[in-house]
């Protein structure tokens, strides 16, 4: 190791160990000195979370550079890239935390788990705290829009029915906010001699969402359902 690489490597401690002050900070971990672009992964405590929620991810970001900065800048002055995660997320380390860090913020939520029921399936998902589409809906307060939950049922779906287009919905009903972090159980039903896709969404068995969408399946719809 040179001179140069230990300094870097003190310097991020340095910067992770600021971070780790903050009061809204469960833990924080910066990328090594041999990563491609430095940055900083966070988890944040239930004050966090909760800051996030009411101001977006833009004001939290700004606030945390502003406690960084006050430890000092990055090794050479570079650009940090930020990575965001609740609690129940779990720590990469070495080079995976440098992978982890660099890549691009998630576009779709995680898939923790499924299963069939007798007319239909469940998908188990979790919403990344740093989703990309938060960051146009709504900088100020992030909430899954309609529209995208309607492209997740139809995404989850084609696994076992094939990939289908909605033409128009009926029997719509948006009950309650999806917001970051959120654990939902998506379920789908498939009446294809009717050209229905019924989906709910729900937290905790709590009613979301729901929407009967009229389907036709698309080029490569071989499923059997």
């Amino acid at each position: 190791m040179t001179l140069h690489e230990g300094q870097a490597r003190d310097r991020h401690a340095d910067v992770a160990a600021c971070m780790r002050t903050h009061p809204w900070v469960a833990e924080a971990r910066t990328s090594g000195s041999q990563a491609p672009r430095p940055g900083l992964a966070i988890w944040l405590n239930d004050r966090g979370i909760a800051h996030l929620l009411q101001h977006g991810r833009a004001d939290l970001l700004a606030l945390f550079d502003a406690h960084r900065a006050a430890n000092g800048p990055w090794p050479e002055g570079e650009p940090c890239a930020w990575r965001l995660f609740d609690q129940d997320f779990p720590m990469p380390k070495g080079s995976s935390l440098d992978e982890e860090i660099a890549r691009p913020p998630p576009r779709e939520p995680l898939l923790l788990g499924e299963h069939a029921t007798p007319s239909g399936h469940v998908f188990e998902l979790k919403l990344p705290l740093d989703l990309a589409l938060f960051d146009d809906h709504f900088r100020s307060a992030p909430v899954v829009p309609g529209v995208m939950q309607v492209a997740w049922a139809l995404a989850f779906a084609a696994r076992h029915y094939g990939p289908m287009a909605c033409g128009t919905m009926d029997a719509v009903k948006f009950r309650r906010l999806v917001r970051p972090g959120d654990r939902l159980q998506l379920e789908v039903t498939h009446e294809a001699a009717r050209g229905h896709l019924n989906f709910t969404v729900r937290i905790g068995g709590v009613l979301c969402s729901s929407a009967r969408l009229h389907v036709v399946p698309t080029e490569g719809a071989d499923h059997a359902g």
